[in-house]
C-alpha cells in the first residue's frame, strides 16, 4: 500500500512538473506571438507611415531654410515649425532605435546616439528664441541656419523614393536599422567635418536675444 502511494505521489509529482512546463511553453509562445504581431504592426507602420513623415520633415525643414536664407529673415512661425519639425525627426531616431533594442536586433548601447540629440538641439534653439516676430538675420544667424541646413540635408542623403526601392521583403527586418545607423554616420561626419561635439558648439556663445 505505501508503495502503491508513493507511486502516486511520484506520478502526480511528475504531472505537476509537466503541467508546470506546458504551462511556461503556452506563456513563451504566447509572448513570441504576442512580440511578432507588435513588430509586423510596427514595422507596417514603420514602412507606410513613419518613413514617409521623416522624409517629408525633412523636406519640409529644408524649404522653410531656404526661404530665411533668401530672405534673409526669421519669423516666429518658422522657428515654431522647424523647432515642432526637428522634435519629430528625434523622437523617430529615438523611438525606432529604442525598437531595436526591445526586439533584440540591438544591443543596449544602441539607444545611446547624437543623431537624436543635435536634432534635439536645433529645436531647442528655435524654442528658446526670446525675441518675438520676425528678425532680420545677422551673420551669425545666419551661419548658424546655414549649419543647421546642412546637418539636415546629410539626412536627406538618401531620397524617400530611391530608399523605398531598395526596401524588400528580403530585408524587411533590418532596413530600418540600417536607415537609423546611415543617420547616425551623417551626423558623425557631419560633427567631425567641423570639429565640434554638438551642433550647439556653434552657438553657444550667442547673446539672448540671439
Amino acid at each position: 500500500m505505501e508503495r502503491l502511494v508513493k507511486i502516486l505521489n511520484s506520478k502526480r509529482g511528475l504531472i505537476a512538473a509537466l503541467a508546470v512546463l506546458v504551462a511556461a511553453v503556452v506563456f513563451a509562445a504566447e509572448q513570441y506571438n504576442a512580440k511578432e504581431k507588435y513588430k509586423a504592426f510596427v514595422l507596417n507602420r514603420a514602412y507606410n507611415t513613419d518613413l514617409l513623415d521623416f522624409f517629408i520633415s525633412l523636406n519640409t525643414a529644408d524649404e522653410i531654410y531656404t526661404d530665411i536664407l533668401n530672405t534673409g529673415t526669421l519669423s516666429s512661425r518658422q522657428r515654431h515649425m522647424l523647432a515642432s519639425i526637428h522634435k519629430d525627426l528625434a523622437d523617430f531616431v529615438r523611438n525606432y532605435r529604442d525598437l531595436a533594442v526591445y526586439l533584440g536586433r540591438r544591443d543596449e548601447s544602441f539607444r545611446n546616439n547624437l543623431s537624436s540629440v543635435n536634432a534635439m538641439k536645433i529645436a531647442h534653439y528655435f524654442d528658446e528664441w526670446e525675441t518675438e516676430g520676425t528678425v532680420v538675420l545677422d551673420p551669425s544667424t545666419r551661419s548658424r541656419i546655414e549649419a543647421m541646413r546642412d546637418f539636415d540635408a546629410a539626412w536627406r542623403a538618401r531620397d524617400y523614393t530611391d530608399y523605398l526601392k531598395t526596401v524588400t521583403y528580403l530585408n524587411e527586418d533590418i532596413w530600418w536599422i540600417e536607415l537609423l545607423e546611415e543617420i547616425e554616420k551623417s551626423t558623425y561626419a557631419f560633427l567631425a567635418e567641423r570639429e565640434i561635439d554638438t551642433l550647439d558648439d556653434l552657438w553657444s556663445t550667442r547673446g539672448k536675444t540671439q
